[in-house]
């Protein structure tokens, strides 16, 4: 990184930006250097821009394919920002609480970028069984026989139905937070759509907890 000198600052900008795996900056999509202008704190000249942008091609850290009329699209070549995380020596099998942790999420990257069309009718394939599992079994959860009464048990139950309906209610709080968002709200829906795969997984976690309680 010492080639780059002061283009440095702008090398950081462009890995911020880095939208996949593959290196493109701000989805592939054309830019200008009003625009990375517009991104900076204290922008300096075009002038300069232009000159870091040429030192930054001559080291090999990018590559800009120029798009008439509209600006240029920018490709990273050497940053490490989605690369492969390092792998536990271990497996993680048992969540701190003692229920089954989460299954890893494959290619988590590419299922957000498919967009909220697509994702969110996955997510609530996901959540109506797991809600009406749930609520199939609370009427008769109400009622416990006295000869095989066990507190502890009887209470972590309690403690993990309370939570469970917790988590439906955030679900269905979250989904109803992007019903009505667009290509513009791609950063938006994913976080949303991460939460709630959590909030699902750890419904999964309880149904197993309670049937086998």
């Amino acid at each position: 990184m010492r080639e780059l000198g002061k283009a440095r600052g702008l090398w950081d900008l462009l890995v911020d930006k880095q939208t996949d795996a593959k290196g493109a900056v701000w989805y592939g999509k054309a830019i200008s250097y009003d625009w990375i202008r517009s991104k900076l704190l204290n922008p300096p000249p075009e002038r300069t821009l232009r000159r870091w942008m040429a030192r930054l091609k001559q080291f090999g850290f990018v590559r800009v394919r120029l798009v008439p009329y509209e600006g240029f699209v920018v490709y990273l070549l050497r940053s490490d920002k989605f690369a492969r995380q390092p792998q536990l020596p271990f497996p993680l099998e048992v969540h701190a609480g003692g229920l089954p942790a989460a299954k890893p999420v494959e290619k988590p990257v590419e299922k957000l970028l498919e967009g909220p069309k697509r994702m969110r009718p996955q997510v609530a394939a996901c959540i109506r069984p797991q809600v009406a599992a749930q609520r199939s079994k609370e009427p008769n959860q109400g009622t416990i026989n006295p000869a095989r009464a066990n507190p502890a048990r009887d209470s972590s139950l309690w403690n993990s139905q309370a939570k469970a309906r917790r988590l439906r209610s955030e679900i269905q709080s979250l989904m109803a937070s992007i019903a009505g968002s667009g290509p513009s709200d791609r950063d938006l829906v994913a976080s949303v759509n991460e939460k709630i795969e959590l909030r699902v997984a750890e419904l999964d976690r309880l149904d197993q907890f309670q049937r086998t309680g």
